[in-house]
């Protein structure tokens, strides 16, 4: 582990937490909608500065979830490849391996690494697509 992550906590954030973040980023945070309903955000810290996010969207039945959709993982570009997105991957699969869940990533070109570093395997790719009101 680099010096770097020794400082870096991982925590649950909130939705205020993550909007503040996205909107300091120029990230729309309302693409992933608020936490609750089975969403959760992550939040990567240095000395208590937020450096990266993370959504992770539960599915299932009323028995509980059953799928878990890791998504929207951002670091900020001055900490990128510095291992503070694995260790964000890392910390949200410990989390979810308690839910028994099959995980799927929302990979980008920038975070494919990270996602197969962390032990996800390439199963085809899908787009997201949004349709607002004024649409």
């Amino acid at each position: 582990m680099n010096d770097l992550l020794l400082h870096c906590s991982i925590r649950r954030i909130t939705s205020e937490q993550y909007e503040d973040y996205a909107d300091s980023v120029g990230m729309d945070p309302f693409v992933f909608g608020p936490a609750g309903g089975g969403k959760m955000l992550y939040g990567a810290f240095l000395d208590g500065d937020p450096v990266g996010v993370a959504t992770v969207s539960l599915f299932g039945s009323d028995s509980g979830p059953t799928h878990a959709l890791i998504g929207d993982l951002h670091v900020l570009a001055a900490y990128r490849n510095s291992g503070i997105g694995t260790h964000l991957v890392s910390h949200i699969k410990t989390h979810l391996a308690a839910l028994d869940v099959s995980v799927v990533a929302d990979a980008n070109e920038e975070s494919l690494a990270i996602f197969t570093r962390a032990g996800f395997r390439d199963v085809g790719t899908f787009h997201k697509m949004l349709l607002s009101p004024a649409d």
